[in-house]
């Protein structure tokens, strides 16, 4: 059989079919989540009031959470937040605490 061969049971059919399945699932959880979060938080939530909002902020912040350092949107935020409700403390470097049985 030629190389190029499309019939019925062909590999080439059944990798194309799947993916085209890939893409228009992808395509769906990417309609349904724009659609869920249309109005700017998850459902079943309730969005938080800035104040709360701040302080999640500033926490994710001083732990180095990545849903704050690899988010912009989150950073953006903070520095919004921050004129209306005062700077963000400042990182200060971990230093491991030593046991004093381990000297």
């Amino acid at each position: 059989m030629p190389a190029d061969y499309n019939g019925r049971l062909s590999g080439r059919r059944w990798n194309a079919l799947v993916q085209e399945m890939i893409r228009r699932y992808e395509e769906r959880v990417e309609f349904y989540v724009d659609l869920f979060t249309e109005e700017g938080y998850p459902p079943f939530s309730e969005p938080l009031d800035p104040q709360r909002q701040y302080q999640r902020l500033v926490a994710w912040y001083l732990a180095g959470d990545d849903r704050f350092w690899k988010d912009p949107e989150a950073t953006i935020a903070l520095e919004e937040l921050e004129q209306r409700f005062g700077p963000r403390p400042p990182l200060t470097p971990y230093t491991p605490s030593v046991s004093p049985g381990l000297r």
